[in-house]
């Protein structure tokens, strides 16, 4: 049988909402149900877009003014990359506003930070374990580590993520090829802006070996099973990020009031 190929996103939906995956199958068959994108993750792409164009011109070795990089995140701003329609919060011209100063925050704090000199952006890469494939882009790599760029509205929620996602985890074995030693010695930061202050918060993380082995023995395995046996799906037992702001298909569950 062949092995399935797992992501990050996949496992923690499955683990944490298996709903999410179904539903997800659902909608993709039925374009009738396709709702709206969350204005905070169109905000998150359209953020990573822009600051991935300047580290573009560190990899290559040609300039890339922050004028040149706001202008790109003007001229894409109403460009639907997935065709799915915003469900805005404010208006389109506003949140642009708020997106143009938080990049120009995080340039002018980066131009500051000489020592991060890339290696490759965008990485895919693919490894074998046992149960399954692993999978995973990688947002940038450096001679010090990886880098993953995020948004997020307070300091509170972008330390819980940085807590409690296994993102680090996955990402540290799949660019150590599966060597859980190695893994726990690569540095993993988050390069975290924050909407309401405009703010920008590095959070370096390291997966201890102990994560690693669950990840590698239980958590992938576990992931493998469901996506083979299609199910059993169970819901969010805890409704954690239950909310449009999180859910890919909110608009089809709604936190578990619609019953596709």
């Amino acid at each position: 049988m062949d092995k399935p190929v797992l992501r990050q996103s996949l496992i923690t939906s499955l683990l944490n909402c298996g709903e999410q995956v179904r539903l997800g199958k659902v909608v993709a068959s039925r374009p009738d149900l396709i709702g709206h994108k969350s204005e905070a993750l169109f905000y998150g792409t359209k953020f990573h877009r822009a600051v991935e164009s300047y580290f573009q011109g560190r990899l290559y070795g040609y300039s890339v003014s922050h004028d040149d990089v706001l202008d790109g995140l003007r001229q894409s701003w109403h460009i639907l990359e997935d065709g799915v329609p915003v469900r805005w919060q404010g208006s389109p011209e506003s949140v642009l506003a708020s997106a143009e100063k938080l990049v120009k925050r995080y340039l002018d704090w980066v131009d500051f930070q000489p020592q991060i000199i890339p290696l490759a952006i965008e990485k895919t890469i693919r490894i074998e374990t046992e149960y399954a494939w692993l999978e995973g882009t990688l947002d940038m790599t450096t001679k010090d580590g990886i880098l993953d760029w995020k948004t997020a509205s307070t300091y509170e929620s972008a330390r819980d993520v940085a807590d409690h996602s296994i993102q680090s985890w996955v990402y540290t074995l799949l660019e150590s090829g599966g060597d859980i030693k190695l893994a726990s010695e690569i540095p993993f930061v988050y390069h975290t802006a924050i909407k309401q202050t405009y703010q920008i918060y590095p959070f370096l993380k390291y997966a201890r070996k102990e994560d690693l082995e669950i990840l590698v023995n239980r958590m992938i395995p576990a992931a493998a099973r469901l996506i083979r046996e299609d199910g059993p799906y169970t819901p969010n037992p805890l409704f954690r990020f239950c909310s449009s702001n999180f859910c890919s298909v909110w608009d089809a569950c709604r936190g578990g009031k619609i019953k596709l």
